[in-house]
């Protein structure tokens, strides 16, 4: 009993380590399986990394050269930009050269100067600056002409003033009869002071620069100087401190081709608009007693001035015939008497 329970504790014991070695065999067969696998898992991943960088090199590879051709195109592209650059700034370096020996020659032919412009700049400031010039020139040429015109207008215009062309200028007479009423010409005293009966014409003439020349027609000088009846005025210019309001005139007449002085008279404006032209002579000085009137007031343009004036020079006619046949008779007679005393 004892030997069938010690044979059956050994048969149990040798199962037991016939199953404990099972297990270690299979736990070593799993561990070395999973061993396997872990080794093939890692040597197909070192496979797969090794794939994966060889791909990576590729790429690299593609995109090197991709990058190398990119390269090379922006490489002939900036040749080919500088080209053009350098065509433009030779075409620009011609252009400024031609400019430069075009304004050369203006300037050789204008001024007689030599002169090098070698700059894009200087040339630039060159025209610019004879562009300001000739504007600056032509503007001060505008207002110098300007001021001239306006100038010689304002000369002109106060020249005209003080002169009063166009007041003296012209046909005066005393004789207003049937006028005083119709032009209201009373209170003027149209006439010769003292009688005004007499009659007198004048006729003025302007000879510029503000000097006047007229001829008298007055029977009382036709008598003192019957044989050259011609007695003048003349008037050098305006009295400025009267504003040309008065003038002075000098009476004269013609004796062998010269002028002889007479007298001194004075003219006054007394009346100058539209319907009314007045002026009055004074005698201020007169040396040779002339029988000219002492003051006498005349009007512009009567319509009696032809009339008067022929009726005057018909006198002075009469009045020279008349001392002509006058002094005939006494040559005569002092012929005949130098004819008997040689007798």
């Amino acid at each position: 009993m004892n030997k069938r329970n010690k044979e059956n504790h050994r048969t149990h014991d040798g199962f037991l380590k016939l199953l404990g070695l099972s297990f270690i065999l299979s736990a070593g067969f799993i561990v070395y399986h999973q061993t396997k696998k872990n080794h093939s898992n890692f040597m197909n991943s070192k496979d797969k990394k090794n794939s994966i960088d060889q791909e990576i090199e590729a790429n690299l590879s593609s995109f090197q050269k991709e990058y190398d051709e990119i390269k090379q195109i922006e490489i002939s592209i900036l040749q080919e930009r500088s080209s053009q650059q350098n065509l433009l700034i030779e075409e620009k370096n011609k252009r400024i050269e031609l400019l430069e020996k075009l304004l050369i020659t203006e300037n050789q032919k204008n001024n007689n100067q030599e002169g090098n412009i070698t700059k894009e700049d200087k040339s630039k400031k060159w025209l610019s600056k004879a562009k300001i010039a000739y504007t600056i020139i032509a503007a001060v040429l505008v207002i110098i002409l300007w001021m001239i015109n306006d100038l010689s207008s304002t000369v002109k215009n106060g020249y005209g003033y003080f002169n009063k062309s166009d007041f003296w200028e012209g046909k005066w007479s005393v004789n207003s009869e049937y006028l005083i009423l119709q032009r209201g010409l009373e209170g003027y005293n149209i006439g010769v002071e003292g009688d005004f009966s007499k009659k007198m014409t004048i006729s003025i003439g302007h000879e510029g620069n503000g000097e006047f020349f007229g001829e008298v027609i007055y029977k009382e000088l036709c008598e003192m100087n019957p044989m050259t009846w011609g007695f003048f005025l003349e008037s050098k210019g305006p009295n400025f401190f009267s504003f040309g309001k008065t003038r002075e005139f000098y009476l004269t007449f013609l004796r062998e081709g010269r002028t002889i002085y007479l007298a001194t008279i004075r003219g006054r404006i007394l009346a100058n608009d539209e319907k009314h032209q007045i002026m009055e002579l004074e005698v201020i000085e007169n040396p040779s007693s002339t029988p000219f009137p002492k003051k006498v007031r005349l009007s512009k343009h009567l319509p009696s001035y032809e009339e008067d004036f022929k009726e005057i020079m018909d006198h002075c006619l009469e009045t020279s015939s008349k001392s002509r046949l006058e002094m005939m008779k006494n040559v005569e007679k002092i012929l005949k008497e130098k004819v008997e005393k040689q007798n």
